[in-house]
């Protein structure tokens, strides 16, 4: 029986921690009763979601972009 080896990940996992820390940056202020928004905090938000190239990326991180997105739709804070 083979054992896995985990992969060398390189700066392929550089990248990847960016997508995450980005999005759990985004999703924090969003867990508020109801989440309070800065303009500038609303403004990184809305380039977080509209300039990430989703079609092109394998991090999970973007699991904290759609649930900032979708609780920012929720209280309209987008």
């Amino acid at each position: 029986m083979k054992d896995y080896t985990n992969p060398q990940w390189g700066p392929y996992k550089q990248i990847w921690h960016f997508t995450r820390e980005a999005g759990e940056c985004a999703v924090i202020p969003m867990m508020a009763e109801p989440p309070v928004l800065a303009v500038a905090s609303k403004e990184q938000l809305e380039d977080l979601i509209l300039k990430t190239d989703y079609l092109h990326n394998s991090s999970c991180g973007i699991i904290y972009h759609l649930a900032s997105y979708w609780k920012a739709r929720r209280y309209k804070v987008l």
